[in-house]
């Protein structure tokens, strides 16, 4: 949750991040400089899960995510660092 929380702050304090847009396009007009917040978990834990990405580069953004019927915390944490990175 702590990325989650940190990149709810990072929309209120920051207001160059204003254009959010598909992947596509996205990775078609991102600059050099990319960054990623991710966060993944279930409850109860093994059980059901999920992932989150929210990535961006200049003023643009892009979230992905998904989900696992039977999975683990840790499982859906690696997850979405896997799932930024194949993103870029």
């Amino acid at each position: 949750m702590p990325a989650l929380l940190a990149y709810a702050r990072l929309i209120r304090n920051n207001k160059r991040m204003s254009k959010r847009t598909s992947l596509d396009e996205f990775a078609a007009n991102c600059g050099r400089d990319i960054w990623a917040y991710t966060d993944g978990g279930c409850w109860p834990n093994p059980g059901p899960g999920g992932w989150g990405v929210v990535i961006g580069s200049g003023h643009t953004y892009a979230e992905l995510c998904g989900g696992h019927p039977d999975t683990t915390n840790n499982r859906m944490e690696m997850t979405a660092v896997l799932e930024a990175l194949l993103a870029i």
